[in-house]
């Protein structure tokens, strides 16, 4: 019995994510390098991550802004935020392919140019060239804060050309 068909034409997705993925944008870091076009899966290097989060120091003067505008209401203890400094630092350098294969729900966090994009942008063409696991629904958040639409109307504008569209109420959907 064949799969009933969702309306959702998957080829065509699969072959907009391999065009916009693809290639690197490199115009974003020199004017010299715009014309010169490099695949992604030629020089994707895996990146390591720590399981932890690092604790940030929070400038005393914002502190006290947002105590002052009730987000905060409880003082700073410096020895819990120790203790959870030394966790960060001893906590295991692992490969970020080893966390998304075990983890379900990742949050990817680093400093500006860590591979944050260049890692989702991989995982992305690795499920249009092997064509397994849940559909990647790429949402570009410089694109959609030039939108100024709904975050669902944003989505299904972008996707109504291959036959995507949400179900189920907004508060499901968290919006």
């Amino acid at each position: 019995m064949a799969p009933r068909d969702p309306g959702f034409d998957l080829g065509g997705y699969r072959d907009f994510l391999r065009k916009k993925f693809a290639v690197l944008q490199l115009s974003a870091m020199h004017a010299s390098t715009y014309d010169r076009r490099i695949a992604l899966w030629s020089v994707f290097v895996s990146q390591s991550a720590r399981e932890s989060v690092p604790v940030r120091d929070v400038p005393r003067e914002l502190l006290r802004q947002l105590r002052e505008e009730g987000h905060q209401v409880t003082e700073r203890d410096e020895e819990q935020l120790n203790v959870l400094r030394e966790q960060y630092r001893g906590s295991p350098i692992t490969p970020v392919f080893d966390i998304l294969t075990r983890d379900r729900l990742v949050v990817v966090l680093g400093d500006p140019g860590s591979g944050k994009t260049c890692l989702l942008r991989y995982l992305v063409l690795e499920w249009a060239a092997e064509n397994r696991g849940p559909v990647p629904i790429w949402i570009d958040l410089k694109e959609y804060a030039l939108e100024r639409m709904g975050f669902l109307k944003y989505v299904e504008s972008g996707c109504t050309a291959y036959g995507f569209r949400f179900t189920g109420s907004r508060e499901a959907l968290g919006v």
